[in-house]
């Protein structure tokens, strides 16, 4: 067997050669003891799933406390995957030969019913700990709704209502009907990528408290790297398992288990049938807890004596994986491992030592893991997955993200593809702020070899182009020799025509001499001779004639025959050159389509990044280039298949122009949105007066329907992209201070602050330049639109709010005194708030911190940070931020959805800053003081400290002034 599995996950029953994780064990097992509900959450390649396999699974199977099932519900594939809660109680169910306590005729089959008829005595303890669990998200929602709701029911019901009324009538036994009302424990672990944690918010309407416990998998330090590599190498020849995976045996032992005597090439192959899939017709899992095999003994050993690695070769893997923190991938760090094992150890020796030396370029080792990884996928698939990591994924020496969807445009790119890459660990996939899938190299130490393959690859082509010129030059000189030939025979017959004609001239000459001699006989004999010799002169004088006509006529014939000759000639050599100039232009034509596909998509590519500037008109002239590349394509071409893309990022300008009061201008774009779609323009015969508020407020609401019914799902997301999305947060009673209790009504506070592109909207409508500092200061970083707004008084963010409800007609809640005209409101005194007004405004300081501590369900937690205790998951502060502020939703919600209540900005609240009083009573939905120019701000910042992010920390600031680490959110009433 090898003592490094490879790229692939470590399986249960190579728990005792898995190390460098212990103390994760002991952690992960005590939480999962202590709570209902665990999220084991990391990035890709830190060895989750090993974790889960070689560690905690022989932990709790050791401990034998409950049964407990691995399920991987494996990506939804149409027609072949089986529903996530079916498969769940499949897996429930198998195996077990108890009589069924509650059979499937009573009601609808579900999860607890498959439990409950596990449920044997005492053995009522149960854990259900899924596997790569963001697979769960590909599938339809009302399979997903099915699942959660089945999961809940498992989890907090002791009988689900639509099976009480069904056991009433069905003639229990006391002794059966104590069994069906004795509860069972239920627990759940949940593993899943970091990048894919915001998913688990679909959930949480079921599954409450599913956040409030989660586990963060960090790649290996470097000791547990140091362990990972040097207790596999060192073990006897045959180890034997324990539950941290520690110790050996006689060197005649050694563990044996399915698949475990395969190579390296045909682990990997193999690494699907290892894990539990959900995907095609295979059975469901056992149950890990029943019968699980830690490995059993054989005469057989490892492949490799012992052996180990002196401090240097060691400290070039180190310096060759670390990241920026110390800390290295569990991933790449058993690719060297495995290529050590298979390549640098004999099958026989003893005091076997790796030295630095001996692992030589350690880029040459990820060189030939990349080509391996390759050389695994079907033929026809190898060049375009080579070309897609070498000339798309990596430019310069720098790994380029790209979205799934840009990458399926591309010809021979497949959804397959990229899943078999990702698989293999050569590619990581995750999302973005907006949502989409983003694909790119796994990790920085596989640029370099990557590279070095892109260019001997590039080398080869250009070896294989020079040989075919030099293969069709030679061709075109053969039958350049061909014609020749041709030529010379041509030439040859000429001259033996010629010399016939020749022959029949001299027979002629021979003729008349012979003609003259009769002639000089005859006048010596008789008159009547030279007669007859004049008619043999007349005959002689004609045979002449007849011999120079023949003459002639033999010049035509052949003259027509090589006239004949050459143009049969031409005509095939005519149809040659045709049909080699109709492939070049159908390569031509493709090359070019190809290169206007990568332009069209550079053209989103700058289009997006002008959006993010603000700089709309460059977004239009980057979009309306892509339109004219692709209007007149066909639906069925690659680039008429962008068409409808062209069409969802058209929308936005456009919708930007109807909103901030650009009529004339949203119309045009929306011509190019319908000619784009091939559709008749809804927009041509709308006619539009602007120059009256009603006016405005009419050509306003008729470009956002014409905009909603052309493309739906574009324009819902504009709509959560500039204005701000208020989320519920149903009220109740907390601490506000130590002394002082307070009790919330419900209300609504937006899921981010406000952000540079919401803000720009509602300046924009009034005309307002946002680059303009008369108008708000730029922070010295520049404006970026997913960036909070900042540089803005408490005074702004209430002028902000009144504009937000009169433009979706409620009654602002802000109204100036009598006292002051300007445009700000000069002193707080003056400014008149309405209570009973549905519109938009600040959120009380109560409310802020209420909210920031999750609500209700969040209160118990007492986390120092909004939604956790580690500030590096939740939001931007002085040691990630880049000493600026970020895009807002970068990192985990709290308990609500809300993201960025520690970190970004600090966010002004309404009230006054100063001490609550103590009434002696709990205050119900309190204001903190009415006097004084100071109001309250919360949060923390991206130029702050961690400690300065806590919730609990607060300050106070003149309303009136503008700073570049203060913004705001909009609250509202119900």
């Amino acid at each position: 067997m090898k003592r490094y599995p490879g790229i692939r996950p470590f399986r249960t029953d190579e728990q005792a050669i898995f190390y460098g994780r212990d103390l994760d064990i002991d952690r992960l097992h005590r939480l999962i003891e202590l709570e209902q509900l665990v999220i084991l959450y990391g990035k890709s390649g830190y060895g989750k799933s090993s974790l889960l396999s070689a560690g905690i699974f022989p932990r709790l199977k050791a401990a034998g406390k409950r049964q407990f099932w691995e399920i991987r519900f494996g990506p939804y594939k149409a027609g072949e995957s089986r529903p996530p809660a079916e498969y769940v109680r499949q897996a429930i169910t198998r195996n077990s030969a108890a009589q069924p306590l509650v059979p499937d005729a009573l009601a609808d089959a579900c999860i607890w019913q498959a439990f409950k008829n596990r449920q044997q005595g005492e053995n009522a303890a149960f854990l259900l700990v899924f596997d790569q669990f963001e697979e769960l998200f590909s599938y339809p929602q009302e399979q997903i709704l099915a699942f959660k709701k089945q999961l809940a029911e498992a989890l907090y019901s002791k009988v689900p209502k639509r099976f009480e009324a069904a056991l009433a009538d069905a003639g229990l036994s006391p002794e059966q009907e104590d069994a069906v009302y004795t509860p069972f424990e239920l627990k759940v672990v949940f593993s899943i990528r970091s990048d894919r944690m915001s998913q688990l918010n679909v959930l949480k309407d079921y599954l409450p408290n599913l956040l409030q416990n989660g586990y963060e998998l960090d790649a290996l330090d470097e000791a547990g790297a140091r362990d990972a590599i040097l207790r596999p190498a060192g073990l006897n020849p045959t180890p034997i398992p324990s539950p941290k995976g520690e110790g050996g045996l006689p060197s005649n032992k050694k563990l044996i288990s399915e698949g475990m005597e395969t190579s390296l090439v045909e682990e990997e192959e193999n690494q699907a049938s290892d894990n539990i899939s959900n995907s095609g017709a295979m059975k469901p899992p056992s149950p890990l807890g029943e019968g699980l095999g830690v490995g059993l003994t054989t005469d057989e050993a490892f492949d490799t004596p012992p052996f180990t690695y002196s401090s240097d070769a060691l400290n070039a893997i180190f310096t060759a994986l670390s990241d920026d923190r110390g800390r290295i991938e569990t991933s790449t760090l058993q690719i060297i491992c495995r290529y050590v094992e298979d390549n640098l150890v004999g099958t026989e020796g003893a005091d076997i030592r790796i030295e630095a030396d001996d692992l030589g370029n350690i880029k040459a080792i990820f060189r030939q893991f990349y080509e391996r990884t390759i050389a695994r996928l079907p033929e026809a698939e190898q060049i375009p997955a080579r070309r897609l990591v070498e000339d798309r994924l990596i430019k310069d020496g720098v790994r380029i993200p790209y979205a799934a969807q840009a990458l399926l445009a591309e010809p021979d790119i497949t959804q397959e593809l990229l899943d078999a890459l990702s698989a293999a660990s050569l590619l990581r996939v995750q999302r973005d702020e907006q949502g989409r899938m983003l694909y790119e190299v796994g990790h920085d130490t596989l640029v370099a070899p990557i590279t070095e393959a892109a260019q001997a690859r590039r080398a080869e082509e250009e070896k294989l182009r020079l040989q075919r010129e030099a293969d069709e030059q030679r061709r075109e000189k053969e039958e350049a020799v061909a014609a020749r030939r041709r030529a010379r025979m041509v030439a040859i017959g000429a001259i033996v025509l010629s010399l016939i004609a020749i022959a029949a001239s001299f027979w002629a000459w021979r003729q008349t001499l012979n003609a003259q001699e009769q002639t000089r006989i005859a006048k010596e004999k008789t008159i009547l001779a030279e007669q007859n010799q004049k008619k043999a002169d007349d005959k002689t004088l004609e045979a002449q004639e007849n011999l120079k006509t023949a003459k002639e006529n033999a010049r035509l014939a052949e003259e027509k025959r090589l006239e004949v000759e050459q143009q049969k000639n031409a005509t095939a050599e005519q149809k040659r050159k045709a049909e080699e100039e109709a492939r070049r232009t159908r390569e031509a034509l493709r090359e070019v389509e190809i290169t206007t596909v990568k332009v069209v998509q550079g053209l989103f590519r700058d289009a997006s990044a002008a959006i993010l500037r603000l700089d709309y008109e460059t977004a239009r002239d980057r979009l309306h280039d892509a339109a004219d590349f692709t209007a007149k394509m066909p639906f069925d071409n690659p680039l008429g298949r962008l068409r409808p893309a062209v069409a969802d990022s058209l929308l936005e300008p456009a919708y930007f122009l109807a909103e901030s009061g650009n009529a004339p201008g949203a119309m045009f774009e929306i011509g190019m949105i319908a000619q784009a779609l091939a559709a008749h323009d809804p927009a041509d015969t709308l006619q539009i007066d602007t120059s009256t508020p009603e006016g405005a407020r009419r050509a306003r609401a008729a470009l956002r329907r014409i905009l909603q019914n052309l493309r739906p799902t574009a324009f819902q997301a504009m709509e959560e992209k500039y204005y701000p999305v208020l989320l519920p947060v149903p009220g109740g009673t907390f601490n506000l201070t130590e002394n002082y209790q307070v009790t919330l009504s419900d209300y609504r506070l937006a899921r981010t602050e406000t952000t540079v592109w919401q803000y720009n909207l509602y300046l924009a409508e009034q005309g307002k330049d946002i680059f303009d500092d008369k108008v708000i200061p730029k922070p010295g970083w520049g404006w970026e639109g997913d960036n909070p707004i900042v540089n803005v008084s408490w005074f702004d963010a209430c002028l902000y709010a009144n504009w937000l409800s009169k433009r979706f007609g409620l009654h602002p809640v802000y109204e100036k005194g009598a006292v002051s005209e300007d445009i700000y409101f000069v002193y707080y005194e003056n400014i008149v708030t309405d209570t009973a007004a549905n519109g938009f405004r600040l959120p009380t300081e109560a409310e802020w911190k209420f909210a920031a501590r999750g609500g209700i369900q969040g209160l118990r937690d007492s986390f120092e940070y909004a939604g956790g205790p580690n500030m590096n998951t939740l939001g931007w502060y002085n040691e990630n931020s880049g000493n600026r502020a970020r895009a807002v939703a970068a990192w985990q919600p709290n308990q609500l959805g809300l993201y960025d209540m520690s970190g970004n900005v600090w966010e002004w609240c309404y009230d006054g800053y100063g001490d609550f009083e103590d009434t002696g009573a709990p205050q119900v939905n309190p204001v903190g003081p009415k006097e004084g120019a100071s109001r309250v701000y919360r949060g923390g910042s991206w130029n702050d400290a961690a400690g300065y992010c806590r919730v609990s920390r607060r300050y106070g600031l003149n309303l009136g002034n503008r700073i570049s680490i203060l913004g705001f959110r909009l609250a509202s009433s119900p």
